[in-house]
């Protein structure tokens, strides 16, 4: 069984515990990246990383069931299909924060992309 130091702590702590035994951080030996955060409000190791893309591909899913809406619903294609076609633009650049919902708590959480490169490259 390797040990590996807290990312939150610094106490060594197995590579597979699920959870600091000294400060609770869940996955204590996974270094947070811009792929995977820990939830900050319940601790969860079980989140996922939503970008601009994936939710430019949600608004153009909801254009497309407006536009079966009568008058009200082609007023709101266009606006869906305009979002759609925003975010996809604007996923092509980097983002100042990153955005991860926890599956445990549905919690909705941004985390500034700065502060996961300097995890990322050992930076202090």
């Amino acid at each position: 069984m390797a040990m590996k130091p807290c990312r939150e702590c610094r106490t060594d702590v197995s590579t597979e515990a699920q959870a600091c035994p000294q400060c609770g951080a869940a996955m204590p030996g996974r270094p947070r990246s811009l792929d995977w955060a820990p939830c900050p409000k319940c601790g969860s190791a079980k989140t996922l990383k939503f970008g601009r893309g994936l939710m430019g591909f949600g608004s153009l899913v909801m254009g497309s069931c407006m536009l079966w809406i009568p008058i009200v619903g082609w007023i709101l294609a266009p606006i869906f299909f305009l979002v759609a076609l925003g975010l996809w633009i604007s996923a092509a650049f980097p983002s100042a924060k990153i955005t991860f919902q926890c599956q445990a708590c549905k919690q909705w959480f941004k985390i500034p992309r700065t502060d996961l490169d300097s995890v990322r490259t050992g930076a202090p």
